[in-house]
C-alpha cells in the first residue's frame, strides 16, 4: 500500500477480520498499490471470507487497472473536449444566426430606401421618351433611353434584393387557392411574350387537356414563371423558340418545364446554380446584368409551396426547366395567407 494509506488499510483490514464480509467478483473496491519496483498504479480488490474446522481465511484478489484508469480519463478529457467545442458550436451558431438577421434587415431596407428615388428618376425618363417628335428634348433620346435602361435594371436588382430579403427572413406569405395551371402559364407567356417578340424569338405554350388545379399564389408562381422565361430569353439569341409545356406528372403532381434551344449550362455551375449570387457560368446574350438572385428566389417560392425544381441541360443544346406542384382537390373559397417559414 502506497505510505499515506497505510493507516488506513491497517483499520479496513482490522475491521474486516472483525466482521467478514464478501465482496463478489466485479464489485470490488479500486485503490492505489505500490509496484515492487516502487511505482504506483490501480488494482481492483476482491475479498472473501471462509471458514474452515480449524481457522479462518481471507481470500483476496487484486487486479491491475492501470489501463481501465487511464482510458476513463482520456475518455473524461476528450468529453470535455466535446463540451468546450459544442459550446463554441453554439456561440457560432448564434453569431451566425445574428449576423444573417442583421444582413438580410439591410437588404430590406436598402431596397425600400432606394426604391422610392429610383422610382422617380425612372417616372420622369419615361415622361422625357414620351414627349412629342418635334419636342428639342427629342434630341436626347438616346440619352433617355440609356436612363430608363439604367433604371429598370436597378429596379430588377432592388425587386431581387428585398424578394430574397424577405423569404430568408421567414416572412414570405403566400395567398395560395386552387387555380388552373394553364392560365398561371398563359398568364406568364403573355407577360414575356413583348420581350420575345422584339428579338424574333417564338414563345409557345402547349398544355395537356384536362389538367386539375394546383394550391398556388397566382402572383408569386407567376414570378417563379417569370424568371424562369426571363433566363431562357436572355441565354438564347435572337430568332431561337422557347418552349412551354404544363403537364401532369404521375397521380399528383403537375409539372410546368421551360425549355430554350440556347446556350446551355455547364456541368460545373449545375449543382450549385440555386444559391444566391452564383453565377450562371454564361454570358447573356445581350449582356444584360444579373444579381444571381433570381433562381434563389424562383427555388424558395416553389418549396414554399411544396414543390420542386430541377434543370436539365447541355452546352450549345439549351436548357430545361422543371417545376412540379402537388395536386389538391378543388375547393370553393381561397384559404387564408399564412407566414411560411423558410430555410436559406
Amino acid at each position: 500500500m502506497p505510505a499515506q494509506l497505510r493507516h488506513a488499510h491497517a483499520e479496513l483490514r482490522a475491521g474486516f477480520v472483525a466482521a467478514p464480509r464478501t465482496r463478489a467478483m466485479g464489485v470490488g473496491r479500486e485503490v492505489s498499490a505500490v509496484h515492487r519496483d516502487g511505482h504506483t498504479f490501480f488494482v481492483d480488490v476482491q475479498l472473501s471470507a471462509f471458514a474452515t474446522r480449524n481457522a479462518a481465511y481471507t481470500f483476496a484478489v487484486l487486479r491491475d487497472v492501470t489501463e481501465r484508469q487511464l482510458e476513463a480519463a482520456r475518455l473524461r478529457e476528450l468529453a470535455d473536449h466535446l463540451a468546450h467545442a459544442n459550446e463554441a458550436l453554439r456561440a457560432r451558431a448564434e453569431s451566425l444566426a445574428r449576423l444573417d438577421a442583421e444582413k438580410n434587415a439591410l437588404l430590406g431596407m436598402a431596397a425600400h430606401d432606394l426604391r422610392t428615388p429610383l422610382s422617380v428618376v425612372l417616372g420622369y425618363a419615361e415622361l422625357l421618351t414620351d414627349m412629342p417628335p418635334d419636342d428639342p428634348i427629342r434630341a436626347h433620346r438616346e440619352v433617355l433611353d440609356m436612363i430608363v435602361l439604367t433604371a429598370r435594371q436597378m429596379a430588377r436588382i432592388l425587386d431581387d434584393l428585398l424578394d430574397l430579403a424577405t423569404v430568408e427572413a421567414g416572412t414570405l406569405r403566400l395567398a395560395r387557392f386552387p387555380v388552373d395551371p394553364l392560365t398561371v402559364a398563359a398568364d406568364a407567356v403573355a407577360v414575356a411574350g413583348l420581350s420575345a417578340g422584339r428579338r424574333g424569338i417564338t414563345l409557345t405554350l402547349e398544355g395537356e387537356p384536362g389538367l386539375p388545379t394546383v394550391d398556388l399564389d397566382p402572383d408569386r408562381f407567376g414570378q417563379v414563371l417569370g424568371n424562369l422565361l426571363g433566363n431562357a430569353l436572355k441565354y438564347s439569341a435572337d430568332g431561337q423558340p422557347v418552349h412551354v409545356r404544363v403537364a401532369r406528372r404521375g397521380d399528383d403532381a403537375v409539372d410546368f418545364s421551360v425549355i430554350d434551344q440556347g446556350q446551355g449550362i455547364p456541368d460545373a455551375y449545375l449543382a450549385h446554380m440555386f444559391r444566391p449570387f452564383e453565377p450562371g457560368g454564361n454570358q447573356p446574350a445581350r449582356g444584360e446584368r444579373s444579381t444571381g438572385l433570381g433562381l434563389a428566389i424562383v427555388k424558395r417560392i416553389v418549396e414554399a409551396h411544396g414543390g420542386s425544381v430541377s434543370v436539365e441541360s447541355a452546352l450549345g443544346q439549351g436548357t430545361s426547366f422543371h417545376v412540379t406542384l402537388p395536386i389538391v382537390p378543388r375547393r370553393s373559397t381561397p384559404p387564408p395567407s399564412a407566414p411560411i417559414a423558410l430555410s436559406p
